[in-house]
């Protein structure tokens, strides 16, 4: 009788723990990916929808997809990935190339956004044009002891 209620038990342990996995599913691609490159570093953003979990897949190539990164030079896989994401530790001048893909309950990958490249490099290596000096927008500026 013991034997019969600890099988009866675990039939029903094994049916509960069945109902209560879920295998998941893909999501879309996300839209508006954006890379920014930095001093040895880059910021990737994209728009997020809510309950999805976003992987970042890096590569020092000019082009990678979830299904190539494995394959490619400096793969990376950023799981559980958030909008904006800092990505440190580039080589500066090295061409990086970067997709997203998400899934939704720990499901399968679904594709990956087109791939987005970008350069890290030195600071102050490139440089924008702003407002030009005079317009009263800059109101000063220091260095140590020295005041202009």
């Amino acid at each position: 009788m013991k034997r019969y209620f600890t099988f009866t038990l675990a039939i029903i342990f094994v049916f509960l723990l069945q109902g209560c996995y879920s295998k998941g599913s893909s999501a879309p691609a996300p839209n508006n990916v954006n890379v920014v490159a930095g001093d040895g570093m880059v910021t990737v953003s994209w728009d997020m929808l809510p309950g999805v979990e976003y992987w970042i897949f890096k590569a020092a190539t000019n082009d990678v997809t979830p299904q190539t990164c494995l394959g490619a030079p400096q793969c990376q896989i950023i799981m559980k990935a958030v909008s904006p994401a800092v990505i440190s530790g580039l080589t500066n001048g090295t061409l990086y190339s970067f997709s997203i893909n998400g899934r939704l309950d720990s499901g399968a990958g679904g594709p990956g956004s087109p791939s987005v490249q970008a350069i890290p490099r030195l600071a102050g290596a490139t440089w924008s044009v702003g407002t030009p000096l005079g317009t009263g927008v800059m109101r000063g500026t220091a260095f140590g002891s020295v005041y202009v």
